[in-house]
């Protein structure tokens, strides 16, 4: 354990463990699941220079990982449904997961054509 000078906590790293896969399955949701979700992608929602993702490539990908989704949540969602993704795919989003301040909120892709972070099939089991 170390001590984390920007917040004065004990930390415990963990070498080749990304939150990109351990958060979402902290929340009981799995990047990829058996018969339903094969494959899983991540990006970022912030680009240099405010240049655009080209969502549309992301749009047949299982289980898709935003990181940093939240303010441009619209825009990202209309632009993924415009794609092909699914209006009812399930849209979880996982603020600090992990972290005593967690908070998590599901949605559908076009209930939140206003927002993205963690979406796709397999998003389903988180309450199973």
């Amino acid at each position: 354990m170390a001590l984390s000078p920007s917040t004065s906590a004990y930390v415990e790293v963990v070498l080749g463990v990304s939150s990109v896969l351990t958060v979402p399955a902290m929340m009981g949701i799995p990047m990829t699941f058996r018969g339903m979700a094969t494959s899983f992608a991540v990006t970022t929602a912030h680009c240099q220079d405010n240049e655009n993702t080209a969502w549309e490539k992301y749009a047949g990908v299982d289980t898709l990982v935003i990181l940093m989704g939240a303010e441009n949540r619209v825009s990202v969602a209309r632009q993924l449904m415009a794609a092909g993704k699914l209006v009812s795919m399930p849209a979880p989003f996982i603020e600090r997961g992990t972290n005593p301040q967690e908070r998590v909120v599901v949605s559908s892709q076009g209930e939140v054509a206003d927002g993205t972070v963690v979406g796709g099939a397999s998003c389903s089991h988180r309450d199973k």
